[in-house]
């Protein structure tokens, strides 16, 4: 987990009220991959019947038209 977001965590669990408004200058291309990395990728097809393969060959191109 990124240093940001052990330091967000951290305030959320301090203080369980506490509400943050804007989470998406986060999810950068480099966060993106470096989560799809750590993700669990044995699981079934998505409802689209797409499996992880399939959606990691297009992994770079997804990417950047989420962050663009």
């Amino acid at each position: 987990m990124s240093t940001q977001l052990e330091q967000i965590a951290a305030k959320a669990k301090a203080d369980r009220t506490l509400r943050f408004t804007s989470l998406a200058h986060l999810l950068t291309p480099a966060f993106l991959i470096e989560t799809w990395r750590q993700m669990n990728r044995r699981g079934a097809s998505g409802v689209d019947g797409e499996t992880t393969t399939e959606f990691e060959r297009e992994l770079e191109t997804r990417v950047q038209d989420i962050c663009a």
